[in-house]
């Protein structure tokens, strides 16, 4: 609703503070009940990969909008 009101960095704003804060509290109550194990390998294998997107997404976000041929972008790495 905020994007199509002509506010798109509310809409971002919104987007990304939910996947963050749900992301947080998910891991976090999952880890008060059960402690998580991860194996190196995982984190070898992910944490290359997490820090490309987030580059990618930085660099795309930097000058304060987003296109939609940057959108596509962002919407075939998450494909």
């Amino acid at each position: 609703m905020a994007a199509l009101e002509g506010s798109p960095g509310l809409a971002l704003g919104n987007a990304f503070g939910s996947n963050i804060i749900n992301i947080g509290l998910v891991i976090g109550v999952t880890a008060l009940i059960s402690p998580l194990v991860v194996h190196s390998r995982v984190i070898r294998r992910e944490m290359p990969l997490l820090l490309g997107v987030t580059v990618v997404a930085s660099l795309i976000l930097l000058e304060g909008s987003l296109r939609r041929w940057e959108g596509g972008i962002l919407l075939l790495g998450f494909f």
